[in-house]
């Protein structure tokens, strides 16, 4: 499972014999695996170690995710070298000053405290509205 993982994440179009019931079909799924790995990503995998399936497959399986690490890390890095926010590169853009984020919680408690206070008027408005109406007439 780990191996096939590893092989879909690296090439998700490889088509490998994915049943492993008999020894032929591990067989199968081994050299297929191998020659696949061989022919896209030149990485050369021990057929007899990863049939074993111990500590010589650890060593064969971290060929693989070694290469897998390593095209995440380079991904990252491009990311956050290329990553544009409008104008602004992406540290840019989240770099924010304190100053500015103290600024902005004051309105909100200030919006918050203005629409409660509204609200109570207009509460009030209905309690004490036809009162004044009728001594407005």
């Amino acid at each position: 499972d780990c191996l096939y993982w590893m092989v879909q994440q690296y090439d998700p179009t490889i088509t490998i014999h994915e049943r492993i019931d008999t020894e032929d079909d591990r067989v199968e799924f081994i050299v297929g695996t191998v020659k696949a790995m061989h022919n896209r990503a030149g990485i050369q995998l021990d057929a007899k170690n990863l049939y074993a399936a111990d500590s010589r497959a650890v060593g064969e399986l971290a060929k693989v995710a070694s290469i897998l690490y390593r095209a995440v890390r380079m991904s990252q890095e491009e990311d956050d070298a290329t990553s544009t926010y409008g104008q602004y590169t992406r540290n840019e853009f989240f770099a924010v000053d304190q100053q500015d984020v103290e600024r902005a919680k004051a309105l909100a408690q200030d919006i918050a405290e203005s629409g409660a206070r509204l609200s109570e008027l207009l509460q009030q408005q209905d309690v004490y509205g036809e009162t004044s109406s009728q001594a407005l007439r």
